[in-house]
């Protein structure tokens, strides 16, 4: 009798889950995840059973994140930013693993990669706090302030650790996307253009002061087109890869650069090759579908750490795969952003799918009532 009653409610549950969730935007994930697929197999077979392999676990976190109810989705989140804060840290000690120049591994797992989502949460739930003050003015009320110090920690701290490492990319994306939530929060635009030339001043400061970022800017505004060994070989390389490909491409396999192009910088550039210009932007679509879903979410929603969430998650997934496409179409410096659930990577790839599941768990039909886990 027990078992026959926990099956009835284990299906009933999984019938709840089905009938709430965003089917758009959970087809639109597994899409992205099987184009990715198939062009990392284009590429190398070693890295497609790779990712394969990665691919896994990551779908069973991403459907058990997109079944917990809304606070249980905020306290996922919040967990997942400070373990990832706490390995950032660790990876500057001995136990860190350097490769390219920057200390960003450990134990197989790149905590960088897990921080985004669990920031976008962890500052989301921070600012929503804040806005629950009496007098509505969450920068004037004590309690208020306070959050709100908790929300620019949040930022400085792992700021702090990721400019360490180095990771410059992923400095940049984190500062970007806590202007966004301060944006939607609704700042007064005179911090925001405090933070736009404090943001523009620490640019240039890095600019001027690290060799690895002035070799970049200065190889994408005046390159060498003879040299072969340049920072800005690859972007001509991707270039080269897009024009070739036409709008059919040149077929699977079929890549005039496999040597200089790995399975996940330039994996925009390896699609766009071998299967034209018609697939690079069907590739976008499931990327359009995902961030409107989310961005309408957020508008229709009257729960501030739901409407600050989903703009965030919408936020990422829009700035990571444009940062990506604007690399290898050669408009923006190469920063060796990935593609969401397209390049291979596993940390890449399971903490997307993490994010996934949490914007799938907010956007659910009353996310905030009693069906979930």
């Amino acid at each position: 009798m027990l078992t026959l009653r926990g099956q009835r409610d284990n299906a009933a549950f999984l019938t709840e889950w089905w009938r709430t969730v965003d089917r758009y935007s959970l087809f639109s994930f597994l899409v992205l995840t099987g184009f990715g697929l198939v062009l990392i197999l284009s590429v190398s077979a070693t890295e497609f059973k790779k990712q394969a392999i990665y691919t896994i676990p990551a779908l069973c976190i991403g459907c058990t994140t997109s079944a917990l109810s809304l606070k249980n989705a905020r306290r996922a989140g919040s967990l997942v930013f400070f373990a990832s804060v706490i390995g950032i840290f660790l990876t500057l000690t001995p136990l860190g693993k350097t490769a390219g120049g920057a200390s960003r591994w450990i134990f197989g797992m790149q905590p960088s990669e897990f921080l985004k989502p669990g920031f976008i949460i962890f500052t989301a739930w921070m600012l929503s706090c804040a806005l629950k003050t009496d007098t509505g003015k969450a920068e004037k009320s004590p309690s208020g302030r306070s959050y709100f110090i908790a929300a620019g920690a949040a930022l400085a701290i792992p700021l702090i650790a990721l400019i360490c490492q180095p990771d410059w990319g992923q400095s940049l994306l984190i500062g970007a996307l806590w202007t966004i939530l301060f944006f939607a929060y609704g700042a007064n635009p005179a911090w925001l253009a405090g933070i736009a030339g404090f943001g523009a001043l620490a640019g240039f400061s890095a600019y001027i002061s690290n060799n690895h970022i002035y070799n970049r800017v200065n190889g994408f505004l005046w390159r060498d087109e003879d040299d072969k060994q340049g920072v800005a070989f690859q972007a001509m390389k991707s270039v080269e890869a897009v024009k070739e490909g036409g709008f059919i491409g040149k077929g699977p396999g079929e890549m005039s650069f496999s040597k200089e192009v790995e399975a996940n910088d330039l994996i925009y550039a390896v699609g766009a090759e071998q299967f034209g210009l018609l697939f690079t932007l069907a590739l976008l679509i499931p990327f359009g579908i995902i961030i409107y879903r989310a961005l309408r979410a957020a508008m229709k929603s009257d729960h501030d750490f739901i409407r600050l969430s989903c703009t965030g998650l919408a936020s990422l997934f829009f700035l990571q795969a444009g940062i990506h496409i604007a690399v290898n179409l050669d408009v923006f410096p190469n920063k060796g952003m990935t593609l969401p659930f397209i390049s291979s990577g596993g940390s890449s790839l399971v903490s997307l799918w993490f994010a996934a599941g949490l914007l799938l768990a907010l956007t659910r039909r009353n996310p905030g009532g009693t069906h979930g886990l």
